[in-house]
């Protein structure tokens, strides 16, 4: 029996152990579980990174130490040039329009014909069509510029609507004087945001950065929850196995002055730095477009037009003041002769200017002539794509359009002119680089239809004398060598 006792007090002191230690267990998970709860609460999902290193790093690079999977690595670089691809279409379209608006304004037109003149010339170096595409990387500070001016103005223009429908419903109700207040308020708004975007770098994501304060604020507190260990590890085993750098990246936070305007603009004003960094980024913009040089290039392109049309324009313009109708026809036939020549021979000696670069090239137009022989069909094609493309901008003379959209004529004339120089340049290319020249039966056989392209052009120029608003002085603005300009020198007529 004391032996049976001794054994049932040894059970029970044992059963109680156990049970202290499961009441310690339960203990230690309850404290588990708030602290997991703090840490939820609280605690920063992740290390942050430098801001720098955050904002300087894309999706695949900000988390190097992690290696992506072939099919990530593939994404990311679709994702990339297709990037590469939407900035490279942008600054073309940004860059035509700098272009358009350029030639509106008298003798600064001459940059924009520069401009065409040094796309010939890369062409010629070249060979390559895509060397035609340049100044993109300029032209997408003004598309970006533009989109988001664009887009940020419409809560404006709806408020202004709003207050113009009232207005036509009854110009005296109070509703109108009350859109009108919002107007204001929306006006000044606007200003203010576009001022804060100018001196912050003009970034898209600077014009939209109220509209991304939602999207960070519930991007963060996603974070924090994923940011649990049990969390993070079902993240990793699932979408970390396809996309390791993505899931890195999105775990790094990143930083205010990556894209809230208010942050930027008080860093800076601590820095002291506001409006030298804004006025630094402007003029290192302007003169990455080297406008000094394309404004030479184009002074050059515009003497030679001179000194090839000069002629045939007198000799018209003295065919219309002549007293007799004898004197009229001889004028009238060497005016004609002179600008089939003028015609023929030009785009050789402006092809051979963008070569060398030496306005002495105008004069050399026999050796100019002579490259005809060494590749006289691709000549061919870009006399015939002359004359498809000046077409157009031949029937924009017919009547003076307003100044205020005069703009719109420049945009198709860099339009049409930025391909027709770029065929020019590439025929001129492998007239110069082929070795062995094309056998004179060949050059004899498209001779006939050369010149055949080249008194159609004769047609269409006399003609305009005719229904064009600027008569014989349309010979010194030919469409084909020139951009308009609103004061060029018959406009008053």
């Amino acid at each position: 029996m004391r032996k049976l006792l001794w054994l049932r007090k040894l059970l029970w002191l044992r059963q109680s152990l156990w049970l202290r230690k499961l009441l310690w267990l339960r203990k230690l998970l309850w404290l588990r579980k708030l602290l997991w709860l703090r840490k939820l609460l609280w605690a920063p999902p992740v290390a942050v990174a430098p801001p720098v290193a955050v904002a300087a790093a894309g999706i695949a690079d900000a988390v190097p130490s992690r290696g992506g999977s072939r099919f990530e690595d593939g994404l990311l670089w679709g994702v990339r040039q297709v990037g590469a691809a939407f900035r490279w279409v942008g600054g073309l379209v940004g860059m035509w329009f700098l272009l358009a608006w350029t030639a509106t304004i008298p003798v600064v037109q001459w940059v924009a014909l520069g401009f065409l003149v040094e796309v010939t010339a890369r062409v010629v170096r070249g060979g390559r069509w895509r060397d035609a595409l340049v100044g993109s990387e300029q032209g997408w500070v003004v598309c970006r510029l533009m989109f988001g001016v664009a887009v940020t103005w419409l809560p404006l223009w709806v408020v202004s609507q709003m207050r113009y429908d009232a207005w036509l419903i009854d110009p005296q109700a109070a509703i109108v004087a009350r859109w009108r207040i919002w107007e204001y308020v929306v006006f000044g708004l606007t200003v203010v945001h576009w001022l804060g975007v100018g001196l912050t770098g003009g970034r898209l994501r600077h014009f939209f950065w109220p509209l991304l304060v939602p999207w960070y604020l519930a991007s963060g507190l996603f974070k924090r929850v994923v940011s649990a260990s049990w969390v993070r590890a079902l993240i990793d085993r699932t979408m970390g196995v396809w996309f390791p750098r993505s899931v890195a990246a999105y775990y790094c936070a990143a930083p205010l002055s990556n894209w809230f305007v208010p942050a930027v603009l008080w860093l800076h004003l601590r820095q002291g730095t506001l409006l030298s960094a804004a006025s630094e980024r402007f003029w290192g913009w302007v003169a990455s477009l080297h406008l000094p040089y394309f404004f030479g290039w184009g002074l050059g392109a515009f003497a030679g037009m001179i000194l090839w049309f000069i002629g045939p324009t007198l000799w018209l313009l003295l065919a219309t003041r002549a007293q007799s109708e004898g004197g009229e026809l001889v004028f009238f036939v060497l005016g004609v002769v002179h600008l089939f020549a003028a015609l023929q021979y030009y785009p050789l000696v402006h092809c051979r200017y963008c070569e060398t670069g030496r306005w002495s090239s105008y004069w050399q137009w026999r050796r100019a002539a002579q490259r005809y022989w060494a590749s006289p069909l691709r000549l061919t094609l870009a006399a015939a794509a002359t004359l498809v493309l000046t077409f157009p901008l031949w029937l924009t003379r017919i009547a003076m359009i307003p100044y205020d959209l005069w703009w719109l004529l420049s945009a198709l004339y860099v339009l049409c002119l930025w391909p027709l120089w770029s065929i020019w340049g590439w025929a001129w290319h492998h007239a110069c680089t082929r070795a062995i020249p094309a056998s004179w039966s060949w050059g004899l056989t498209l001779m006939p239809l050369f010149w055949v392209l080249i008194a159609a052009q004769v047609l269409v120029t006399v003609l305009s004398i005719y229904t064009s608003w600027q008569g014989v002085f349309n010979l010194l603005l030919h469409p084909t060598f020139n951009v308009p300009t609103p004061f060029s020198p018959n406009a008053a007529m």
